[in-house]
C-alpha cells in the first residue's frame, strides 16, 4: 500500500462516524424533502446515499468492508432497475438491502462505540450515527408490518395511505417519546414495537450515550 493510500485510509477510519451521520442526515433530510416536490422515481435513489457514503464507515472492519461494498451496489441496482422499469419489487429489495445494511452498520458502530479504548468526538458522533439507525431500523419494521397487516396501525386522518417516511416520523416520535401521534399502534405486534423502540431509545440515551459524554469530559476536561 502506498503512503498515499496508506494515510487515506487512516484519515477515514478517524472519521468515519462524521462521514456516516452526514449520509444518514442527508437521506433522513433530503429524501422526504424530495417527495414532498415531486414523485419522481429519482427519490428511491436516495436510497443509495447512505449506502455509498456510509460504507466508508466500514474502511479497516475487516470482511465487513466488502461486505458493505457488495450491499451497496446491490442497492444501486436495485434503485437503477426500479428507475428504468418501474419495478415495485425492486423498491423492496433496495429497502431489504438498506436493512440489512443498516443492521450491520449499526453493529459494528456500536461494537466500536463500546469498545473503544479512547473516547473522542468521532466516537461520540458514532453513538449519535447508532440512535439514528436504531429510529430507521424501527420505521422499516413499522412499516412492512402496515404493509403486511393492514390496520396494524391507526392513521389519521383515515383516507391517507401511509408511506414510509410516515413511518420514519412516527419511528422518532416513539424512540424520543415526542407523543404527537398521527399513527398509533392498535394491534399487539405493532404495539410490541412501539413499547420496545420506547424503552430501547430511553435506555440507550441514559446508559450509552450518558456513560460516553461522561468518559469523554473526565478524558478532556479542558473541552
Amino acid at each position: 500500500m502506498s503512503v498515499s493510500a496508506a494515510w487515506f485510509e487512516e484519515q477515514v477510519e478517524k472519521n468515519n462516524f462524521f462521514y456516516l451521520l452526514a449520509a444518514l442526515l442527508s437521506f433522513l433530510a433530503g429524501a422526504p424533502t424530495l417527495a414532498i416536490f415531486t414523485s419522481s422515481p429519482l427519490v428511491p435513489l436516495l436510497y443509495s446515499v447512505p449506502l455509498i457514503v456510509g460504507v466508508w464507515s466500514l474502511l479497516g472492519v475487516g470482511h465487513w468492508f466488502a461486505v458493505g461494498v457488495a450491499l451497496t451496489i446491490a442497492g444501486s441496482l436495485a434503485a437503477i432497475v426500479n428507475l428504468m422499469f418501474a419495478v415495485p419489487f425492486a423498491t423492496f429489495i433496495l429497502e431489504v438491502i438498506y436493512f440489512v445494511f443498516l443492521v450491520v452498520v449499526g453493529v459494528i458502530a456500536l461494537r466500536q462505540v463500546l469498545f473503544a479504548r479512547v473516547i473522542d468526538a468521532n466516537r461520540l458522533v458514532g453513538a449519535v450515527c447508532v440512535y439514528l439507525i436504531l429510529g430507521m431500523i424501527f420505521a422499516l419494521l413499522c412499516y412492512w408490518l402496515a404493509a403486511l397487516r393492514p390496520g396494524s396501525f391507526l392513521v389519521v386522518p383515515a383516507a391517507d395511505t401511509p408511506q414510509i417516511w410516515d413511518f420514519v416520523y412516527y419511528s422518532f416520535d416513539t424512540i424520543t417519546t415526542l407523543g404527537d401521534r398521527n399513527i398509533t399502534p392498535v394491534m399487539p405486534l405493532a404495539r410490541t414495537l412501539a413499547y420496545l423502540e420506547a424503552a430501547t431509545g430511553h435506555f440507550y440515551s441514559a446508559i450509552v450515550v450518558g456513560t460516553l459524554v461522561g468518559s469523554y469530559l473526565a478524558e478532556h476536561p479542558k473541552r
